[in-house]
C-alpha cells in the first residue's frame, strides 16, 4: 500500500500531508505520518507539525514535531525552528509481540537512543536553528551559477 496525499485549503495552500507506505513482503510500515501546515493573515507558513508520526522499527522520527518559520520585513525566511521531542503523544511505537529476543533487543536499543541519545546520536528532544542570510544578487560575487545537472 503507498498512499502519498496532499491536501489544500479554501485558498490553495497546503492544509496536511498524509503519507502511509507498508510493504507486502515482510509486512512493514515504512512511513506513516500526518503533517499539518497554518499560515498567517499574509498568507505566509509559519507552522508546520506532525500531528501523527509511527517510528517504527528504528524509532525514526518523520522530522521534527514542530517548525516555526521567521520573516523579516521585506517577507523574505530569515530562520527556522525545529522543535524534536520524545513526547509520545503524537507518535505512535511499533507493536513487539512476536519478535525474537534478538530483534526486541534491537527495538529496545532503538528506543534508548530515542529517549536517552549517545555519544553520537542526540536524543529526540532538541531545538534546531536554522538561520538564513539574505543578501543582494551581485554577479562579481555570484556568477558563474554552478547548477548540477540531473544524473
Amino acid at each position: 500500500m503507498n498512499i502519498d496525499r496532499w491536501e489544500k485549503d479554501k485558498k490553495q495552500r497546503l492544509s496536511r500531508h498524509y503519507r502511509l507506505y507498508v510493504t507486502r513482503m515482510p509486512n512493514d510500515t515504512v512511513y506513516h505520518y500526518s503533517q499539518r501546515f497554518v499560515y498567517d493573515a499574509d498568507g505566509r507558513l509559519t507552522m508546520a507539525w506532525f500531528d501523527y508520526m509511527h517510528l517504527g522499527k528504528r524509532y525514526d522520527p518523520a522530522g521534527a514535531d514542530t517548525i516555526w518559520y521567521t520573516y523579516d520585513s521585506r517577507n523574505r525566511l530569515v530562520a527556522e525552528r525545529h522543535r524534536y521531542t520524545t513526547d509520545m503523544r503524537n507518535k505512535n511505537e511499533q507493536d513487539t509481540t512476536g519478535l525474537s529476543d534478538f530483534e526486541k533487543q534491537m527495538r529496545a536499543s532503538a528506543r534508548e537512543k530515542f529517549f536517552v541519545g549517545t555519544e553520537y546520536i542526540p536524543k529526540n528532544n532538541r531545538v534546531v536553528t536554522t538561520e538564513y542570510q539574505c543578501e543582494v544578487f551581485d554577479p562579481k560575487k555570484h556568477l558563474p551559477l554552478k547548477i548540477p545537472l540531473p544524473r
